[in-house]
């Protein structure tokens, strides 16, 4: 059996770690209009990747260099097969999925529209998603990651990059260019937006006609942007399907 999509329903970066969280072995096969790639995981590590020129032969890049280049890629076709033996090939990529997702933001021509289908602004809201590891489990965060991370104190906490780069009396541009790679790395997410609920003042109602009155009960979701746990709903599906591969 084989997992099949588009980069657009499921990005690289949520594969990579639907590989990681279920260590899966296998390939994954990706291709755009210009270059087709293939990425080897081993128990839901990253061994080995090459990009080559569709219908040629001609290898564009390999190894980590090529995992940075699909990362960029946004509307590229998916298959991954599993695939016994991973342990027997020799390992090429050398850093960590988070240090490869941060170099691919990085090199990305416009790094604040480098998550799919949002562009991220200094004014942009965004929250914790989930608590980090230790810097020792994830090596690719620097020291401005965790500072920017510490200043999130519940799941409730929101901040902008503005906001963010006044408290640490740090340059804007750059404060945000860290908050968009903690975004990339699904460590942050764009806060919902809050909508406003109108209150309307009733009329005065003759005590002969009233009805007895109740307490009013609010839907606990009620005016908030439902768009996060719909993702989080497709994510959970794609995650028990690769669970069944």
């Amino acid at each position: 059996m084989s997992l099949k999509g588009t980069l657009q329903d499921m990005p690289l970066v949520d594969l990579l770690y639907v590989f990681r969280a279920e260590e899966k072995s296998g390939v994954l096969f990706l291709v755009d209009e210009t270059q087709r790639g293939g990425l080897h995981v081993c128990r839901g590590r990253p061994i080995d990747a090459r990009v080559i020129k569709r219908g040629e032969q001609c290898l564009l890049s390999a190894h980590d260099e090529a995992i940075i280049q699909m990362l960029l890629w946004n509307n590229a076709t998916f298959v991954f097969r599993h695939e016994a033996g991973m342990e027997k090939r020799p390992v090429h990529v050398q850093r960590s999925v988070e240090q490869l997702i941060i170099e691919s933001v990085r090199r990305h021509p416009h790094p604040c529209e480098a998550l799919l289908n949002q562009t991220i602004t200094p004014n942009t809201e965004v929250r914790i998603a989930q608590q980090p590891m230790s810097p020792t489990v994830l090596p690719g965060l620097e020291t401005e990651h965790w500072d920017i991370i510490r200043r999130f104190s519940s799941a409730e906490t929101r901040h902008t990059a503005r906001t963010l780069s006044a408290m640490a009396n740090c340059a804007e541009l750059t404060t945000l260019r860290f908050v968009v790679e903690l975004l990339a790395l699904n460590i942050l997410e764009v806060a919902p937006v809050r909508r406003m609920q109108r209150t309307t003042q009733a009329r005065p109602v003759p005590p002969e006609y009233a009805a007895p009155t109740t307490d009013t009960l609010v839907h606990p979701t009620a005016g908030l942007d439902t768009s996060s746990s719909e993702a989080r709903s497709l994510l959970n599906a794609i995650l028990q399907r690769v669970k069944t591969l």
